[in-house]
C-alpha cells in the first residue's frame, strides 16, 4: 500500500524561469517520502515551461501548465491536485530552508489537534543583507489570534514557512478576484477556525524585491477595502471575530493612504486618512500618519 502523503509543496510560478529552478531544488532536498511537489505555471511568457520540462527529466514533481490566470487561481489549481494532509505554498523566488519538513513532521506529530503551523524565515534583501524572522504567540483563543496577526502585527504570516492543514480549504478557497492579499483572508479564516501553533525555527529564505510604486497604486486602487469585508465574511468569520472589523477597516485605509501619499496622489489618499479617523477615531493619534496628511495640504 502506498504511503499515505503528510505534504503537498505548491509552488505557483509566473515568469520567473531564472529563479524557480532554486525553489525547486531547495524542496527536492527535503527528506522523506511522504511529501509530493506541485508547480503551477501560471501562464508564463519567458521560457519557464522549457526550464520546468527539464528539471523533470532527472527528478520527481508535477507541473502544471495553466494560461495566466493570477496567484489566487493557481494556488487553488495546486489545492485541486494536491492530496498531502498539510499545505505548503512556496513562491516561486523564495526557498524552503534544509530540513524544513523535519520541523514541520515534529511539531504536527507533538501536535496532532493544529490546523496552521507558522513557522520563522529568513528575509534576504537585494544588499546581501539577511533578517532572521520567528514567529511569536502569546495567545490561544481565536479572536486573539486573528487580532495579533490582523491589528497588532505582532503574528507575523509568510508563505513557505507555514504549513495548513488540508480541511482549512474544505469550505474556503484563495479569493480569485484579487491580484494580490489574497493570502490575508486564507490566514484570518484559518486563525479564526482552526487552533495555530508556532515554530521558532527559520523554515524559508524569502528574497525581497523593490516594489514598483506605479503597480503597487495599482493593485491598491483596485482591491481598495473590499479586502475588509472578504476577510471578514460573516459566512466564515465566527462572531467573536467581528468586533476586530472596524479597527482592521481602519488600518487598511491608513494603508492605502500611505501607498497613495508615497505615489503623490494627495487627493486618494486624503479620503482614505479621513476613511481611516471616522472608522476610528483613535487612528487620530497615530502621530506619523497625521503629519504626512497635513503635508497633502502643504506643496
Amino acid at each position: 500500500m502506498a504511503q499515505k502523503l503528510l505534504f503537498s509543496i505548491i509552488i505557483p510560478t509566473y515568469n520567473y524561469a531564472t529563479k524557480v529552478p532554486k525553489a525547486i531544488r531547495s524542496v527536492l532536498k527535503q527528506n522523506g517520502y511522504d511529501w509530493e511537489l506541485i508547480v503551477v505555471n501560471d501562464g508564463s511568457t519567458d521560457n519557464t515551461a522549457k526550464i520546468l520540462r527539464e528539471l523533470q527529466q532527472n527528478n520527481a514533481f508535477t507541473i502544471v501548465n495553466q494560461k495566466n490566470s493570477g496567484p489566487a487561481a493557481t494556488r487553488n489549481k495546486g489545492i485541486s491536485l494536491s492530496s498531502g494532509q498539510y499545505l505548503i505554498f512556496l513562491d516561486a523566488d523564495d526557498e524552503m530552508s534544509e530540513n524544513a519538513l523535519n520541523h514541520f513532521r515534529e511539531n504536527i506529530s507533538n501536535q496532532p489537534s493544529v490546523g496552521i503551523f507558522i513557522g520563522g524565515h529568513d528575509s534576504i534583501y537585494p544588499s546581501g543583507k539577511i533578517k532572521q524572522h520567528l514567529p511569536k504567540l502569546k495567545v490561544s483563543a481565536n479572536v486573539d489570534v486573528l487580532k495579533a496577526y490582523l491589528i497588532d502585527k505582532s503574528l507575523a504570516i509568510s508563505n513557505g514557512p507555514t504549513a495548513m492543514r488540508r480541511d482549512i480549504f474544505s469550505n474556503y478557497l484563495y479569493p480569485e478576484k484579487f491580484r494580490c492579499t489574497e493570502d490575508i483572508p486564507v490566514f484570518a479564516h484559518a486563525l479564526s477556525n482552526f487552533k495555530a501553533a508556532v515554530i521558532t525555527e527559520s523554515l524559508a529564505k524569502i528574497h525581497k524585491h523593490d516594489d514598483s510604486l506605479r503597480h503597487n497604486t495599482q493593485l491598491a486602487q483596485e482591491i481598495g477595502l473590499s479586502l475588509v469585508d472578504e476577510v471578514f465574511s460573516k459566512e466564515r468569520i465566527p462572531k467573536e471575530c467581528q468586533k476586530l472589523k472596524a479597527e482592521y477597516s481602519s488600518l487598511r485605509s491608513l494603508s492605502l493612504f500611505r501607498t497613495f501619499f508615497m505615489a503623490g496622489n494627495y487627493i486618494d489618499s486624503r479620503k482614505h486618512y479621513e476613511n481611516a479617523i471616522r472608522t476610528s477615531p483613535m487612528s487620530l493619534f497615530k502621530l506619523s500618519y497625521l503629519r504626512k496628511y497635513l503635508k497633502t495640504y502643504v506643496r
